[in-house]
């Protein structure tokens, strides 16, 4: 069970959505914001270390762990498919 407060950032904040094998069943979706998205996503990272949850329209889809405030993109591990399919999804909206 997920509590959700207020979006920290929407689909327009992300330039693009992607995914990259790892090895072995491990992929990251990657996440590449916008340079706006990008310093939103800093400086609420810099003062909340925690675990964010990406949402897509209005489904919980993958806890993100928040490790690496300063990098643009963003690592989520996940399944091929569920890379595939949440990269689709977002880069559809």
């Amino acid at each position: 069970m997920y509590l959700l407060a207020q979006a920290l950032l929407d689909g327009k904040s992300i330039d693009h959505a992607g995914y990259q094998h790892v090895s072995g069943d491990e992929w990251n979706l990657i996440l590449t914001f916008t340079p706006e998205g990008l310093k939103t996503w800093t400086a609420y990272c810099t003062s909340h270390p925690s675990e964010l949850a990406l949402v897509v329209d209005g489904h919980v889809q993958v806890n993100i762990p928040v490790t690496n405030t300063m990098d643009h993109d963003i690592k989520v591990f996940c399944t091929g498919q569920q890379a595939r399919d949440l990269a689709a999804m977002i880069n559809n909206h």
